[in-house]
């Protein structure tokens, strides 16, 4: 199965040194007005759901981060996924 995103991997584990859990990042996610849950933050950090624009800068916002940090690890995973 191709990865439907090369930040997931990234977002979990800022997520986790921050000490967020999936729920609180999807209310968090829920009270700036985007639909999510649970399942779906674990379907976005595995690769198996796609991040959308809106989700990843809100996401970047609530863990403190920029969003080019949750892509400067991604180029390598990105060659790996889609190797030509």
């Amino acid at each position: 199965m191709k990865k439907k995103n090369i930040v997931g991997p990234t977002i979990k584990a800022v997520r986790k040194e921050a000490q967020v859990s999936q729920m609180r990042l999807a209310a968090e996610l829920q009270l700036m007005g985007i639909r999510i849950d649970r399942t779906a933050i674990a379907k976005l950090e595995s690769g198996k759901r796609p991040a959308t624009d809106i989700e990843i800068f809100a996401i970047a916002k609530i863990l403190n981060i920029s969003i080019q940090s949750l892509f400067e690890d991604s180029g390598e995973l990105f060659g790996k996924i889609y190797s030509l």
